[in-house]
């Protein structure tokens, strides 16, 4: 949680910088952020709800972000499937 912490007082307080640190928790919790940060794999579900709180903010300030969301959830699901 620090990571992500020092993810949202490094970024811009904008919509683009938000969805950078949503990016960010992704790479923490898939191991992509780096070796060091292995950890972060293990607090999967703090890292999760951190990831729900950032969508609902970035939803609340940019509807159009909800609405890509939205769209990229249902164009997924078919994927997902194969």
């Amino acid at each position: 949680m620090r990571d992500v912490a020092q993810s949202l007082d490094a970024g811009v307080d904008t919509v683009a910088s938000r969805y950078g640190t949503r990016q960010y928790i992704g790479d923490l919790m898939s191991g992509k952020a780096g070796s060091d940060k292995s950890y972060a794999r293990a607090a999967s579900r703090q890292l999760m709800q951190a990831k729900e709180a950032l969508d609902k903010q970035l939803r609340a300030a940019s509807p159009e972000f909800g609405q890509y969301l939205d769209e990229y959830v249902a164009r997924s699901r078919p994927i997902n499937r194969m």
